[in-house]
């Protein structure tokens, strides 16, 4: 499940969470990269479910910089990118 925070569709989430909405509106790039006519930014939260196991992905270009992070991080959780294998901790 997504809640889009910026960009089209995210009336919703800037509703359920007008300070996260708020601190986003304070970075400019992200606005115009999320709002402009063909733009490709966004800002969303994704909840994944126990056990989820992403299959590896890219998208079309190297337009986008992707950010994970974090909020509730449940034991032995990982990331991996290309053939770096992190483990996520709590509040790190």
């Amino acid at each position: 499940r997504e809640l889009v925070m910026l960009g089209p569709g995210s009336e919703h989430g800037r509703s359920l969470c007008p300070q996260t909405a708020a601190l986003l509106d304070h970075i400019p790039a992200a606005r115009h990269l999320a709002e402009e006519v063909g733009a490709c930014g966004n800002a969303i939260f994704a909840t994944l479910a126990p056990g989820t196991r992403l299959h590896p992905h890219c998208g079309p270009t190297n337009t986008r910089l992707t950010c994970h992070l974090g909020v509730q991080v449940p034991p032995s959780c990982g990331i991996r990118v290309g053939t770096e294998a992190r483990t996520w901790r709590q509040g790190r």
